[in-house]
């Protein structure tokens, strides 16, 4: 992967908070189905079918029958996005 291509993936999944939050809890589990996700993110089975397909489309995350799961290419970028917020957290408490 080269650095456009991850800046990128970075530019493409920060443009939503849902896709953040997405990866987020996908990389925390070992694969979940659309529904589990939904179920997780309180979302809709189709809004999640949505968001995942274009995740899926971009490269950051895999469907393996059925379970889907960040690939190496989605989990950096996702810690990346989430390393700021992580600190401005923790400055705040």
């Amino acid at each position: 992967m080269t650095v456009a291509d991850a800046l990128d993936g970075i530019e493409f999944v920060s443009r939503l908070p849902a896709r953040v939050r997405m990866l987020d809890v996908l990389r925390n589990a070992d694969g979940l189905s659309r529904t589990e996700l939904g179920n997780r993110l309180d979302a809709s089975r189709t809004t999640v079918g949505r968001k995942v397909k274009a995740l899926c489309e971009q490269g950051t995350v895999a469907n393996d029958e059925g379970e889907y799961a960040p690939t190496r290419a989605g989990e950096p970028i996702v810690a990346d996005l989430l390393y700021p917020a992580g600190t401005i957290g923790a400055v705040r408490e």
